[in-house]
């Protein structure tokens, strides 16, 4: 089908704004097509997806065909999101474990078809997580309107913020350990001042054999976490004792805030469910688990796509690209380009510059540059001018609390360095590679949202106020502007511009 008779036929609607490169983008509209929907979420339906370097969108009707199916799942059994999560699990544990052994390979002995098998093989496993990305979409929507009904029939009070995962989720287990390493170095004042007061080098010098460990052990676990799937830069050395230099003094009192919070939200939790029925407590264990399960999912995926760099690393060495152009490629050209296919400058420099991923029929179909440009819409390269006027906004509280502070908005990876301690992060939705941002800022609000994402899991997990789905958060904020949220309402009122 022509691109022309695509857009012709086609209403499409905005469903996540988020920076991605062609690669990824890609990826998923393998993982988008029928048969995967059917073989991992039991539904048949075939999804119009379209996608760019900034946005995604969907023909509504498809995703209504698929929230149809879905919904008819859930009504026959309210396990389908116990189930959903238990195989994606499965699938991300084989995708992590394939990729942790490509990382530990050495890929330079490899022939091309054997490189070639590698890369297929990591496209397959990476394909197999997306569907449960699709369902995502319709299961926040069901969960949130189930447990708002339930709260309603037995007039309790819906706060979100009860709704906390059991288990705990990676950017957590990252800043329990930093906060670890430093109650370790606390115990020696000298050495807390060396970290203070000196170049990286030279604290590194100075520590003992014990914390070199711990920090070492620390980024073999977590160096993913400040990457966002083929790009972004790992978390370093100097990384860890800049973050340690900024916690010194706190770290012990910092541990008893997450571990006091959790457990105050767990108390929350068990109160609410008091108030309610066995199908009502069911209710709420369920949304427990998915609120793990729809970050979880994200998590995985970042950290198997960092740990394979080495594996597009060397794909690029062998088709004389570099790893930042190879990642502008489609997954049939970078197969064509180990089997010496040339590929030129001018797409990959028409790519950087603007393209467009379709998902049309099961058809995947890419255009960019001029071509590109006549198909983005007014709804990506123009804000609302009626909502620049506005002198509040207003979305649902995922977290309660008030702080007024000064705005800074972040949009993709660069942007997190602009983020200072006190600020109040506005995203059109948090991933996990802002998550050095998120820990220094005392707020979140997003374009996007519902009661299990990301922005509103974590800020539950850090006890900071959070307000989500306000749908124009980035169009109205500009950095340095000090607005007000109230976590009580889901106002955020603009004091200052």
């Amino acid at each position: 089908m022509r691109i022309e008779e695509i857009e012709r036929n086609t209403d499409w609607e905005l469903y996540v704004s988020r920076e991605n490169v062609l690669l990824w983008r890609y990826m998923a509209a393998i993982g988008y097509r029928s048969g995967n929907l059917q073989d991992k979420l039991d539904v048949k339906v075939e999804l119009s997806n379209k996608m760019t370097d900034k946005h995604n969108f969907f023909d509504p009707s498809t995703v209504g065909r698929l929230s149809k199916q879905i919904e008819s799942e859930v009504e026959d059994d309210i396990d389908y999101f116990l189930s959903i999560a238990n195989e994606c699990y499965d699938s991300s544990e084989e995708f992590l474990e394939l990729c942790k052994q490509i990382e530990d390979k050495n890929l330079s002995e490899c022939t091309d078809e054997e490189l070639k098998s590698i890369f297929e093989e990591y496209v397959d496993k990476n394909a197999s997580l997306l569907p449960y990305r699709a369902a995502g979409f319709v299961l926040d929507r069901i969960l949130e309107q189930k447990l708002e009904n339930r709260f309603e029939e037995h007039e309790i009070d819906f706060y979100k913020d009860t709704i906390t995962p059991e288990k705990e989720l990676p950017f957590l287990e990252e800043r329990k350990s930093l906060l670890e390493i430093g109650e370790e170095v606390e115990e020696n004042e000298e050495l807390a001042e060396v970290l203070q007061n000196s170049e990286c080098e030279q604290v590194w010098q100075e520590l003992p054999d014990k914390l070199r460990k711990m920090i070492q052990n620390h980024l073999n676990h977590f160096e993913w976490i400040t990457t966002d799937r083929y790009t972004g830069e790992p978390l370093t050395r100097q990384d860890v004792i800049e973050n340690l230099s900024k916690i010194i003094g706190r770290s012990s009192e910092s541990l008893e805030k997450i571990q006091s919070n959790r457990e105050e939200k767990l108390e929350q939790l068990e109160k609410t469910k008091e108030a309610g029925d066995e199908e009502f407590e069911k209710l709420l264990d369920i949304a427990r688990e998915y609120a793990y399960f729809r970050t979880y999912r994200m998590d995985v995926i970042y950290e198997g796509d960092y740990r394979v760099r080495n594996m597009f690393e060397e794909i690029a060495r062998r088709a004389g690209l570099d790893y930042r152009d190879l990642i502008h490629l489609t997954v049939p050209e970078i197969k064509e380009a180990l089997r010496g296919k040339e590929i030129t400058e001018d797409l990959v420099d028409s790519r950087r510059e603007e393209y467009i991923v379709y998902l049309v029929g099961d058809e995947i179909s890419v255009i960019e540059g001029e071509e590109a440009k006549e198909h983005i819409s007014e709804l990506e390269t123009e804000g609302s001018e009626d909502a620049k006027r506005q002198a509040s906004i207003e979305g649902t509280v995922a977290q309660r609390g008030q702080v007024e502070s000064e705005v800074r908005l972040v949009f993709e990876d660069e942007d997190v360095e602009k983020v200072r301690e006190g600020d109040i992060l506005v995203s059109p939705m948090t991933t996990p590679d802002m998550m050095v941002g998120i820990m220094d800022a005392e707020g979140i609000v997003t374009d996007e949202g519902g009661v299990a994402s990301h922005a509103a899991i974590v800020s539950r997990e850090l006890g900071i106020p959070c307000v989500i789905g306000t749908e124009v958060a980035t169009s109205v904020l500009q950095d340095g502007d000090k607005v007000r949220i109230d976590g009580e309402t889901g106002i955020v009122e603009i004091l200052d511009t």
